[in-house]
């Protein structure tokens, strides 16, 4: 094969989670060149060999064969997708079993398209040189959402709550912003920012975050980008409690058959009214 085009007309987590997929083909195909169109920062595969576009690729189908050209859409909901599994790993799993199908490739079990990163691909030190102590951490994507995963609500009574148990260091992924453009400072001093940690700009470190949030003990987060890329292979396998913020009609990302016992689900459209029963889980 000459060429193998995947693309996808939407947000950095959408990205992030066919990239396991994406590999798969790669390595199963062994096309000459593969490109990635999307409308996003090419930082966040660039642990994986391929040539970035960012454009849109204009197409809505699932797979098309051009010559000896593959064009993939690698989006939940495409012409195919299957409304019921909503944005979640069976919906992708559906699509691509069709996809390997019209290739004649063979599809994994559904597990091994659990998202995994290859940190070393990123600047992870000044991480490891942050979290190397024995403290306990809370990550807590607080970014906003740009779909209908979550409710845009503000979440600093939740942060707030949480930063008054001395027992855990609370990560941030976003500012504390909220209406307003100033920092909001009624937070105890167990609240950290990620970019101070990762020494960024708080832009293109989506990977960093995932990162950080493979060494915390607790996982909170809406169905944001910084959440989406805590979903890899490190925090699944773990038996880290994770909190899910997410509409009660949209199914998250990675579905509760996927978690044992320890791990927590919450659907809410008001996580407000949940703050002492997500305490509680701490």
């Amino acid at each position: 094969m000459k060429k193998l085009i995947f693309y996808n007309h939407f947000h950095n987590g959408d990205i992030h989670v066919s990239r396991e997929f994406v590999k798969d083909i790669m390595k199963k195909l062994s096309p000459e060149e593969t490109y990635y169109y999307h409308p996003n920062s090419s930082s966040i595969l660039k642990d994986i060999d391929l040539i970035h576009v960012k454009e849109k690729y204009e197409s809505n189908k699932l797979i098309e064969k051009k010559g000896d050209v593959v064009i993939i859409n690698t989006w939940f909901h495409t012409e195919h997708g299957h409304r019921l599994y909503q944005c979640s790993i069976e919906a992708l799993y559906y699509n691509f079993t069709i996809i390997y199908k019209e290739l004649g490739i063979k599809l994994e079990p559904i597990e091994y398209y659990i998202p995994s990163i290859d940190y070393s691909k990123f600047n992870i030190s000044p991480i490891d040189e942050f979290m190397k102590s024995d403290k306990k951490y809370i990550y807590v994507s607080n970014g906003d959402v740009h779909s209908e995963q979550a409710h845009p609500e503000s979440m600093e009574p939740l942060i707030q709550a949480l930063s008054k148990n001395k027992n855990y260091t609370i990560i941030l992924t976003n500012d504390l912003v909220w209406n307003t453009n100033e920092i909001h400072a009624n937070f105890d001093d167990n609240v950290i920012m990620s970019k101070d940690i990762i020494k960024s700009d708080g832009k293109d470190d989506l990977n960093e975050n995932s990162y950080i949030s493979t060494k915390c003990d607790v996982v909170i987060g809406r169905e944001s980008g910084p959440y989406s890329f805590a979903h890899v292979k490190e925090n699944t396998s773990s038996d880290k409690k994770q909190i899910f913020i997410v509409s009660s009609y949209i199914r998250p990302f990675f579905y509760p058959s996927y978690y044992n016992e320890n791990k927590k689900l919450y659907h809410t459209n008001n996580f407000a009214v949940n703050i002492e029963a997500i305490k509680s889980l701490l």
